[in-house]
């Protein structure tokens, strides 16, 4: 007498779960690589959006703009220092706004804060290589915020290959959070 089991052995499932697990691993692995580029891009796009208010601002006024926190030329109480892109500051000049909205906050909880000051150190250059300065006047934008290492030089190499500016990067050891330092103009 034959008889016929329904169902699967326990190697059948297994086999099947080992096989949804490599394929889960798989689409999880370029799912996590889809959201870097598109973090890396939307970065990008918002360096290039400040890069332009910045330089338009500089047509118009002769100068970059104040912001707070600034060594050299102070400007407001604005803690992320872009006031001077949505509402007059002052400047003899302005002729904004230069843009719709203070970009406080990017993509994936990254935070962007514009500044000018004097610059000391190693910066990397568009083409990977470095440039030394000593203190130098720059007008930067630190992008921080960044929960791995991996997201930051990702989103630093795709601005520079942009040639949005040389950059600085580091780790704020009490913040715990890795960042950037995008210099948008410096003296030479």
């Amino acid at each position: 007498m034959n008889h016929r089991r329904a169902g699967f052995t326990l190697i059948e499932v297994l086999l099947v779960l080992s096989i949804i697990a490599a394929l889960m691993v798989i689409v999880f692995g370029e799912y996590q690589r889809f959201v870097q580029r598109a973090v890396a891009t939307r970065v990008a796009m918002d360096m290039k959006t400040l890069r332009t208010a910045v330089y338009s601002y500089w047509v118009d006024n002769y100068d970059f703009p104040k912001a707070g926190m600034d060594v050299y030329d102070p400007g407001t109480d604005d803690d992320y220092g872009f006031r001077w892109g949505v509402e007059d500051d002052g400047s003899p000049g302005w002729n904004g706004p230069y843009l719709r909205k203070s970009p406080l906050q990017g993509p994936y909880g990254v935070v962007y804060r514009y500044w000018k000051s004097y610059v000391s150190g190693t910066f990397r250059d568009g083409a990977g290589g470095t440039i030394e300065v000593d203190n130098v006047k720059v007008a930067a934008v630190t992008i921080s915020n960044f929960k791995s290492q991996q997201l930051r030089d990702l989103v630093d190499e795709h601005l520079r290959k942009l040639g949005l500016g040389i950059s600085y990067v580091g780790y704020g050891g009490m913040t715990d959070k890795y960042y950037i330092t995008l210099v948008l103009w410096y003296e030479e």
